[in-house]
């Protein structure tokens, strides 16, 4: 999650007429001890950023008199908005806001056209940045592939070589061979038993003939 940045009053980013301010402060109600408020009607301040979003918070003093400010960003002029007396004073209230800014560079204008010195003071700003600006330090993809791992490429299934053995390959016929002839012989044996038994002329020529061989 994108985090808002806090710009003080005092921030060098934040760019004020040459003349027409004037510094104050009160230590434990407003942001860093410090504000800046006009003395001059026609005052301006410009803060320039980079962000979707940006809010200006200040202090309203309890005075009768009201206060006209001019706000602008970009080219986009706002109007007047009016800060009527409070009956004591307001720190650290919302001046101005505006958000979902386009995600590109911003200025904000700031114009006093009414009100007397001690009515209307800034205090601080906060602005969302970009993604992109909180992220400077990621690596970019020219630097990041140099520390990236990848898994080897497989492009040789042979066995390896370096222990000088030789792949060796088992024939499975060999089993094959010796079953189909075993099951031959014992089919010719069961056909001599066949014909020895079914038909007598076999029977008794072969009791003949190992009659012949016995002597």
């Amino acid at each position: 999650m994108t985090s808002l940045i806090r710009v003080d009053d005092r921030d060098p980013s934040i760019v004020y007429s040459e003349n027409g301010w004037a510094r104050g402060g009160r230590s434990g109600v407003e942001y860093n001890s410090t504000t800046t408020y006009p003395n001059a009607i026609g005052a301006t301040a410009t803060f320039n950023f980079t962000g979707t979003s940006v809010s200006l918070y200040g202090t309203l003093a309890s005075k009768s008199s009201a206060v006209k400010v001019q706000y602008t960003i970009d080219d986009t002029v706002f109007p007047m908005t009016n800060y009527s007396s409070y009956l004591s004073n307001a720190y650290q209230i919302l001046l101005f806001g505006q958000w979902n800014l386009t995600t590109s560079n911003h200025s904000l204008g700031i114009t006093i056209f009414q009100g007397s010195g001690f009515d209307y003071y800034l205090d601080y700003l906060d602005y969302t940045p970009i993604e992109s600006r909180i992220t400077t330090m990621r690596p970019t993809l020219s630097t990041a592939t140099s520390s990236i791992i990848m898994p080897p490429t497989i492009t040789n299934l042979s066995y390896p070589m370096e222990t000088g053995l030789q792949p060796t390959h088992k024939s499975c016929d060999l089993p094959y061979i010796a079953v189909f002839w075993s099951l031959v012989a014992v089919d010719v044996f069961v056909m001599l038993i066949f014909m020895f038994l079914k038909w007598p002329r076999w029977r008794t020529w072969l009791i003949s003939c190992a009659l012949v061989d016995h002597y």
